[in-house]
């Protein structure tokens, strides 16, 4: 959960443990539907960033990560990733299923793969690798190649 500083009423964001077993990357981002807010730990991913203090994450494991900033994370091979949360101690990017829809994308699953597209014009923004039952992306390969893959595939 996340306690927001200055409001008498909580906002809930969870994530899901399993984020926190595998090796850390700088570049792998897990699509976590259990977790209402994406969120990274490493200050130098951000293209932009706000500092504020926020309140605090709790994750699956009941220990707690300070939000300490807000911005965006841009790559040149990816697209943007806007409204980012800092979370001090997070070792993992965490990108929220939840927060991908809520800005018009469509997000699909199969048994290998999962695919978020803009809705507008049905482009493909990430696709996600299941690998031991996670789906992941890595922010460094070009989209637009694994997209001709996966369509000629």
């Amino acid at each position: 959960t996340q306690e927001k500083m200055g409001t008498n009423k909580p906002t809930k964001i969870l994530c899901l443990q399993v984020c926190f077993r595998s090796k850390f990357s700088n570049n792998r981002w897990y699509l976590d539907s259990a977790c209402s807010r994406h969120m990274i730990g490493d200050r130098a991913m951000f293209s932009t960033l706000k500092s504020k203090e926020w309140g605090h994450v709790t994750f699956g494991d009941n220990s707690k990560g300070k939000i300490i900033g807000e911005g965006n994370i841009s790559k040149s091979s990816s697209p943007i990733i806007e409204n980012v949360l800092l979370v001090e101690g997070l070792k993992h990017n965490l990108l929220s299923i939840s927060q991908m829809c809520d800005k018009g994308n469509h997000v699909s699953f199969d048994k290998s793969y999962c695919t978020i597209k803009n809705s507008t014009d049905n482009l493909v923004l990430f696709v996600g690798h299941k690998d031991e039952n996670v789906y992941t992306f890595d922010s460094n390969h070009n989209v637009k190649c694994l997209s001709s893959l996966n369509e000629s595939g």
